[in-house]
């Protein structure tokens, strides 16, 4: 495990799908992070549904006897938290890699940035974010990880198909590709970049 300093927040998805752990201090954060570039797999996107599903902006939600979500309380933090930075998260996975695809090289309005927070007691609590920027990504990130909280999902998504995170029935689906991302597809099936 290597050890790095980050100094702006872009730095905090550098290791984007790099498959590699990291120990950084974030300036103006004081304490350390551990930045994995791990992959994600469709298990643990099927894990995850139904707190994407029932997300409320920047609520911390709590699963009681019966499944249900609804408000708890912050969790536990955690003394060295994990940012964990997917591939759909790297600049380089979400733009045309061409100049014959019809997009300007950095336009990154089309998407949209899952991010799921959790702290020490991570089975029972859970925040999830979506926000239309990286720039907001490593925000959130930095924000999260700085008051002992993790990062232990993220990917990108169309921004079109925020709306139907809510919807019940939904399936998350993993993808390898921009092209993949784009392709159409059913209405109740949202694509995740990995």
């Amino acid at each position: 495990m290597g050890m790095t300093n980050i100094h702006q927040s872009s730095g905090v998805f550098s290791l984007a799908g790099a498959d590699v752990i990291v120990q950084a201090t974030i300036a103006d954060h004081g304490g350390s992070v551990l930045l994995n570039g791990r992959n994600f797999d469709q298990t643990e996107l099927d894990d995850l549904t139904d707190w994407i599903r029932d997300r409320r902006g920047d609520t911390w939600l709590a699963r009681d006897r019966q499944r249900l979500l609804s408000p708890g309380p912050p969790p536990y933090p955690l003394p060295i938290p994990t940012v964990h930075t997917h591939p759909g998260l790297s600049r380089e996975r979400l733009l045309p890699a061409s100049p014959d695809i019809e997009a300007p090289q950095d336009d990154l309005s089309k998407f949209a940035f899952l991010l799921v927070i959790r702290g020490r007691n991570a089975a029972e609590l859970t925040k999830v974010r979506v926000v239309y920027s990286l720039f907001a990504a490593s925000a959130v990130a930095i924000e999260g990880s700085s008051t002992g909280y993790s990062v232990v999902f993220s990917a990108a998504l169309l921004r079109r198909d925020v709306a139907k995170l809510t919807e019940y029935g939904l399936d998350l689906e993993k993808v390898n590709s921009r092209t993949e991302l784009d392709a159409p597809g059913s209405r109740r099936v949202v694509r995740l970049i990995r």
